[in-house]
């Protein structure tokens, strides 16, 4: 008898490309097909007419007993471990994620169960790696949106994104980066997305003011560059809030026009070899040196009634 029944399910399990295991009413394997041998890495004579558990990771050895008990009670199809992890274990040790469906059934009077098993450890990987670059797009702090390269219209926007500007994700997908630029300035964004478009550059970089739900404007340096998203072209901006980059630039730029303006001499030296790195126009002027003289000389050269002990 099990001769006849090793024969239909041989027939049967390589015809699929899933794994196939096929055990008895008391979890004993009764066939497999060369998909669980590479799977799982034993060969199919190390497998039939052992429990089922040998393919089951230790640690999940006491739940299954009663899972497969339940699911032999109902003797109904269903996907097993909906809403749960499944693990299976090869020959070697290694533990790696699947996914079984499970199929009751009965030939020459004996009930069996089909299992149809897919190794799911690259998708896990992907699904991991995926998440992972989901994480760092939301939590990012700076500003990045996703706009559909045809229509100009917002496809996504992550939380910084949304936090920033003031608009949530529904209102954005309305919208065009237009609508968010201070000046609203179309043909500004034009120009901006032409050599993109036209494959003379892969990337462009440059400063704008955005202008907030709540009407403030705020500077901003914008990275962006062509990508794609299913069959679907994108841009891919990433935003970086640069207000306090500029009221610093504001501020060097006002110390350095207080500098050079003065009247009085003003000169910056190097304390260990004094000599200048820096002195400002109205010293140029006084002393009738200009910097690139300076740089070569120390506060001594200009200061002659003063020897180096006296001097330091």
């Amino acid at each position: 008898m099990l001769n006849k029944e090793q024969d239909i399910f041989n027939v049967l399990f390589e015809a699929v490309s899933e794994g196939v295991i096929v055990v008895d009413d008391q979890q004993k394997i009764v066939s497999i097909n060369s998909s669980i041998e590479k799977m799982f890495g034993y060969e199919k004579d190390e497998l039939v007419h052992e429990k089922l558990n040998i393919l089951i990771p230790k640690n999940y050895h006491a739940g299954h007993g009663d899972h497969f008990k339940s699911f032999l009670n109902k003797k109904e199809k269903r996907q097993m471990g909906k809403g749960r992890h499944l693990y299976g274990a090869r020959k070697n040790g290694d533990i790696f994620p699947l996914e079984a469906g499970l199929n009751p059934f009965k030939i020459y009077g004996k009930t069996f169960i089909m299992a149809l098993i897919i190794d799911v450890s690259e998708r896990k990987k992907a699904e991991e790696e995926l998440i992972h670059w989901a994480n760092i797009f939301n939590e990012s702090l700076n500003e990045i949106y996703i706009i559909d390269a045809d229509t100009l219209k917002f496809i996504n926007a992550n939380q910084g994104a949304q936090k920033n500007i003031g608009y949530n994700l529904s209102e954005l997908k309305n919208m065009t980066p237009v609508d968010i630029m201070a000046e609203k300035l179309g043909a500004k964004l034009a120009k901006i997305l032409n050599p993109l478009r036209e494959g003379k550059k892969k990337r462009v970089v440059f400063e704008d003011m955005h202008e907030r739900k709540n009407g403030t404007k705020y500077p901003v340096e914008v990275h962006l560059q062509l990508s794609s998203l299913h069959t679907k072209v994108v841009l891919v901006a990433i935003t970086i809030d640069i207000t306090v980059r500029k009221k610093a630039e504001q501020e060097l730029t006002h110390w350095a026009n207080i500098f050079n303006e003065s009247l009085n001499e003003i000169y910056i030296f190097n304390s260990d070899t004094y000599k200048f790195i820096n002195v400002n126009l109205g010293a140029q002027k006084n002393i009738g040196y200009d910097l690139t003289e300076l740089k070569s000389l120390t506060p001594l050269d200009i200061k002659p009634d003063y020897t180096e002990a006296q001097f330091r």
